[in-house]
């Protein structure tokens, strides 16, 4: 049972919050200031079922380049405490609750819910052919954003388009972060990565996906017409990414492990905008 929840990596709980995140954004501004909490609920526990099906068709197809990176090596398929064929019947089996929750949603929601599933398959790959697999990561990590304002919307808006980007722009910053960690045992096995690409100005890369998350996001207040706490929260939200790039030492994997894991924080702290903006519209 360790294994299986390895597996799914649900001992690092960033991932599904950073899964959540974006869709709880999604869910209230598409809520018209009728705070969804059952759906609030339901997406949360989408969040980990997806998330942990990802997690495992990534290791799956990554299980010959983990075993040679020091952070990802005793992950269980790498490791072989779970063969390749009961990781995939898991994931089957993830994949079909995560389905059964799909399908409560609105007609719009699970047309987007569905062609996400495409992009989770073809993510892995992109390091092996682009040297940007995070932006293609901000892509896929940042569906549910769409699939929680379509469950409430019936079709897509400017102000969903400028929170949509915000978000990709926030998966680029923190996940070449994230990139960081491994980059020197990337750079060996020839995995390619935004870490890589901009390691020669790295807080240049971050303090632009940074600055354009921020912007999508004071553009989308002043669209929706937000009072003044929502701009209050969001300079907070980019005290704490200055913070991240000042602080940032590309060199020590610990201090860019502990920079990634506070987008969870921060993501908290942004969901209390929407939230407290929902409330008073």
């Amino acid at each position: 049972m360790l294994e299986y929840i390895k597996l799914m990596r649900l001992n690092q709980p960033a991932g599904f919050f950073l899964v959540f995140w974006p869709a709880s954004f999604g869910l209230l501004l598409g809520s018209d200031g009728n705070i969804p909490w059952h759906l609030l609920g339901l997406f949360f526990i989408g969040a980990i079922i997806v998330r942990g099906a990802g997690c495992i068709i990534n290791d799956i197809i990554d299980k010959d380049f983990d075993k040679h990176v020091e952070r990802t090596k005793n992950r269980p398929i790498a490791k072989g405490t779970i063969s390749v064929l009961n990781g995939a019947l898991f994931c089957a089996f993830l994949s079909l609750l995560s389905l059964t929750i799909l399908l409560s949603l609105s007609k719009e929601a699970i047309y987007a819910g569905l062609s996400s599933v495409m992009l989770i398959v073809i993510y892995p790959f992109m390091k092996r052919v682009t040297n940007y697999p995070q932006a293609f990561l901000a892509l896929t990590f940042n569906m549910g954003c769409t699939i929680g304002y379509l469950t409430l919307q019936p079709h897509i808006s400017w102000n969903f388009i400028l929170l949509y980007a915000a978000c990709m722009f926030w998966t680029l910053g923190y996940d070449t972060i994230y990139g960081y960690q491994d980059r020197k045992y990337d750079k060996k096995i020839g995995v390619k990565s935004t870490a890589i690409t901009f390691e020669k100005r790295p807080k240049l890369a971050l303090s632009f996906f940074y600055i354009m998350m921020i912007t999508c996001l004071v553009y989308l207040g002043k669209i929706e017409d937000f009072s003044w706490p929502y701009y209050f929260f969001i300079a907070l939200a980019a005290l704490h990414l200055s913070w991240q790039i000042l602080s940032l030492d590309t060199e020590n994997p610990q201090n860019c492990g502990a920079r990634f894991k506070s987008n969870m924080y921060l993501g908290g702290l942004m969901f209390l905008t929407f939230l407290l903006t929902s409330s008073m519209s």
